[in-house]
């Protein structure tokens, strides 16, 4: 382990859980943190680490990453996290402030050079300060990796709005390419089964041209150990969704989305999606009903992904209650029973 490896971050933290649809911390964070962080270089990267054992007693950290801490805006702090210890500081007086300082256990801790000194990536545990905990006590916590993403301060990302287009026949090939190359990548022991899904896999169907591939694993921290590292640089992000990992793949840094990977167990929301896939290859009717629907979502939400996703979940739904009934019952392995982001 290089003794070197060290993530310093200005942003904010979110003990609590929040409404449904509700991403106002992220937003007015995303909002301020290239705008106002001094010292994050040509490079950068946002990164959140949550605790989300307790769904009573939630904790989010979200911030953007810099070459030494500098100044600290207003309502926002910053962590200092090696091998050994935590640090945080606040902004008091004018003059940075230790306010607090724990030891840290890592469960898994990976430095890669590919990417300037944006190369760690792991998970520890770390005790807390008590206004983090819901019980009022200081106590220790088991923080998970929920997102990497890499920016370039000042430049403005190109893909935020929704273009569909009409189904292209090249779309099958392209998945078959870059599938092979993900299973060789990750390996067989993760890759355990890996699925071409989405729009792009169903014949005929208007898309947004991003190729969405559905793997299999053995389970999440396993994959996430491997994958994490493996795709750690600025042509990937890595989203955590509540109950998997989506990998977004991009032509370059900040541009066009090409690829989605979505890593999750198997279970009933594995199932489900491609349940929703094989039915629509099957039944041109309800293909066609589905196809008008996104043209209009895909006007009322030009310029919101979330809201044109959460659009389509009725239709969704409605279809995979049907298609999954004659599944036999078992746990949902995966987590959150959702199937919107089909």
């Amino acid at each position: 382990m290089d003794n070197t490896a060290r993530i310093q971050l200005v942003g904010g933290v979110k003990v609590g859980t929040s409404l449904p649809g509700d991403y106002s911390f992220y937003g007015n964070l995303f909002e301020r943190l290239t705008k106002e962080v001094r010292n994050t270089g040509d490079l950068t990267r946002y990164l959140a680490f949550n605790y989300l054992s307790d769904e009573n007693d939630p904790i989010t950290i979200l911030g953007i990453e810099v070459d030494s801490i500098e100044n600290i805006p207003d309502g926002m702090i910053a962590l200092d996290l090696d091998n050994h210890s935590l640090t945080i500081f606040d902004a008091m007086n004018g003059k940075n402030t230790i306010i607090w300082k724990e030891d840290v256990t890592w469960q898994w801790l990976s430095k890669s050079p590919s990417v300037c000194n944006r190369g760690v990536t792991g998970e520890f545990s770390v005790r807390v300060p008590s206004v983090w905990s819901g019980t009022g006590v200081s106590s220790h916590r088991k923080f998970s990796m929920t997102a990497n993403a890499y920016v370039a301060p000042g430049q403005t990302g190109c893909d935020d709005g929704i273009h569909l287009v009409a189904y292209d026949p090249v779309w099958p090939k392209q998945y078959v390419e870059f599938s092979g190359w993900l299973r060789g990548f990750l390996g067989p022991d993760v890759a355990i089964r890996v699925e071409h899904f989405g729009s792009t896999s169903i014949p005929g169907m208007i898309a947004k041209p991003i190729i969405d591939v559905l793997v299999e694993v053995p389970s999440i921290s396993v994959a996430k150990q491997r994958a994490l590292p493996l795709l750690n640089n600025e042509l990937w992000e890595y989203w955590w969704y509540g109950n998997h990992m989506t990998f977004v793949r991009r032509d370059k840094l900040m541009g066009m989305r090409t690829h989605h990977v979505h890593m999750m167990l198997h279970g009933r929301d594995f199932q489900a999606k491609l349940a929703f896939r094989d039915h629509l290859r099957s039944h041109a009717g309800d293909a066609a009903q589905y196809a008008a629907l996104k043209r209009q979502l895909a006007v009322c939400h030009q310029t919101d992904r979330e809201q044109y996703t959460d659009a389509k979940a009725s239709f969704v739904n409605e279809i995979v209650v049907k298609v999954t009934k004659h599944f036999k019952k078992s746990p949902n392995t995966s987590g959150d029973p959702p199937y919107s982001r089909v």
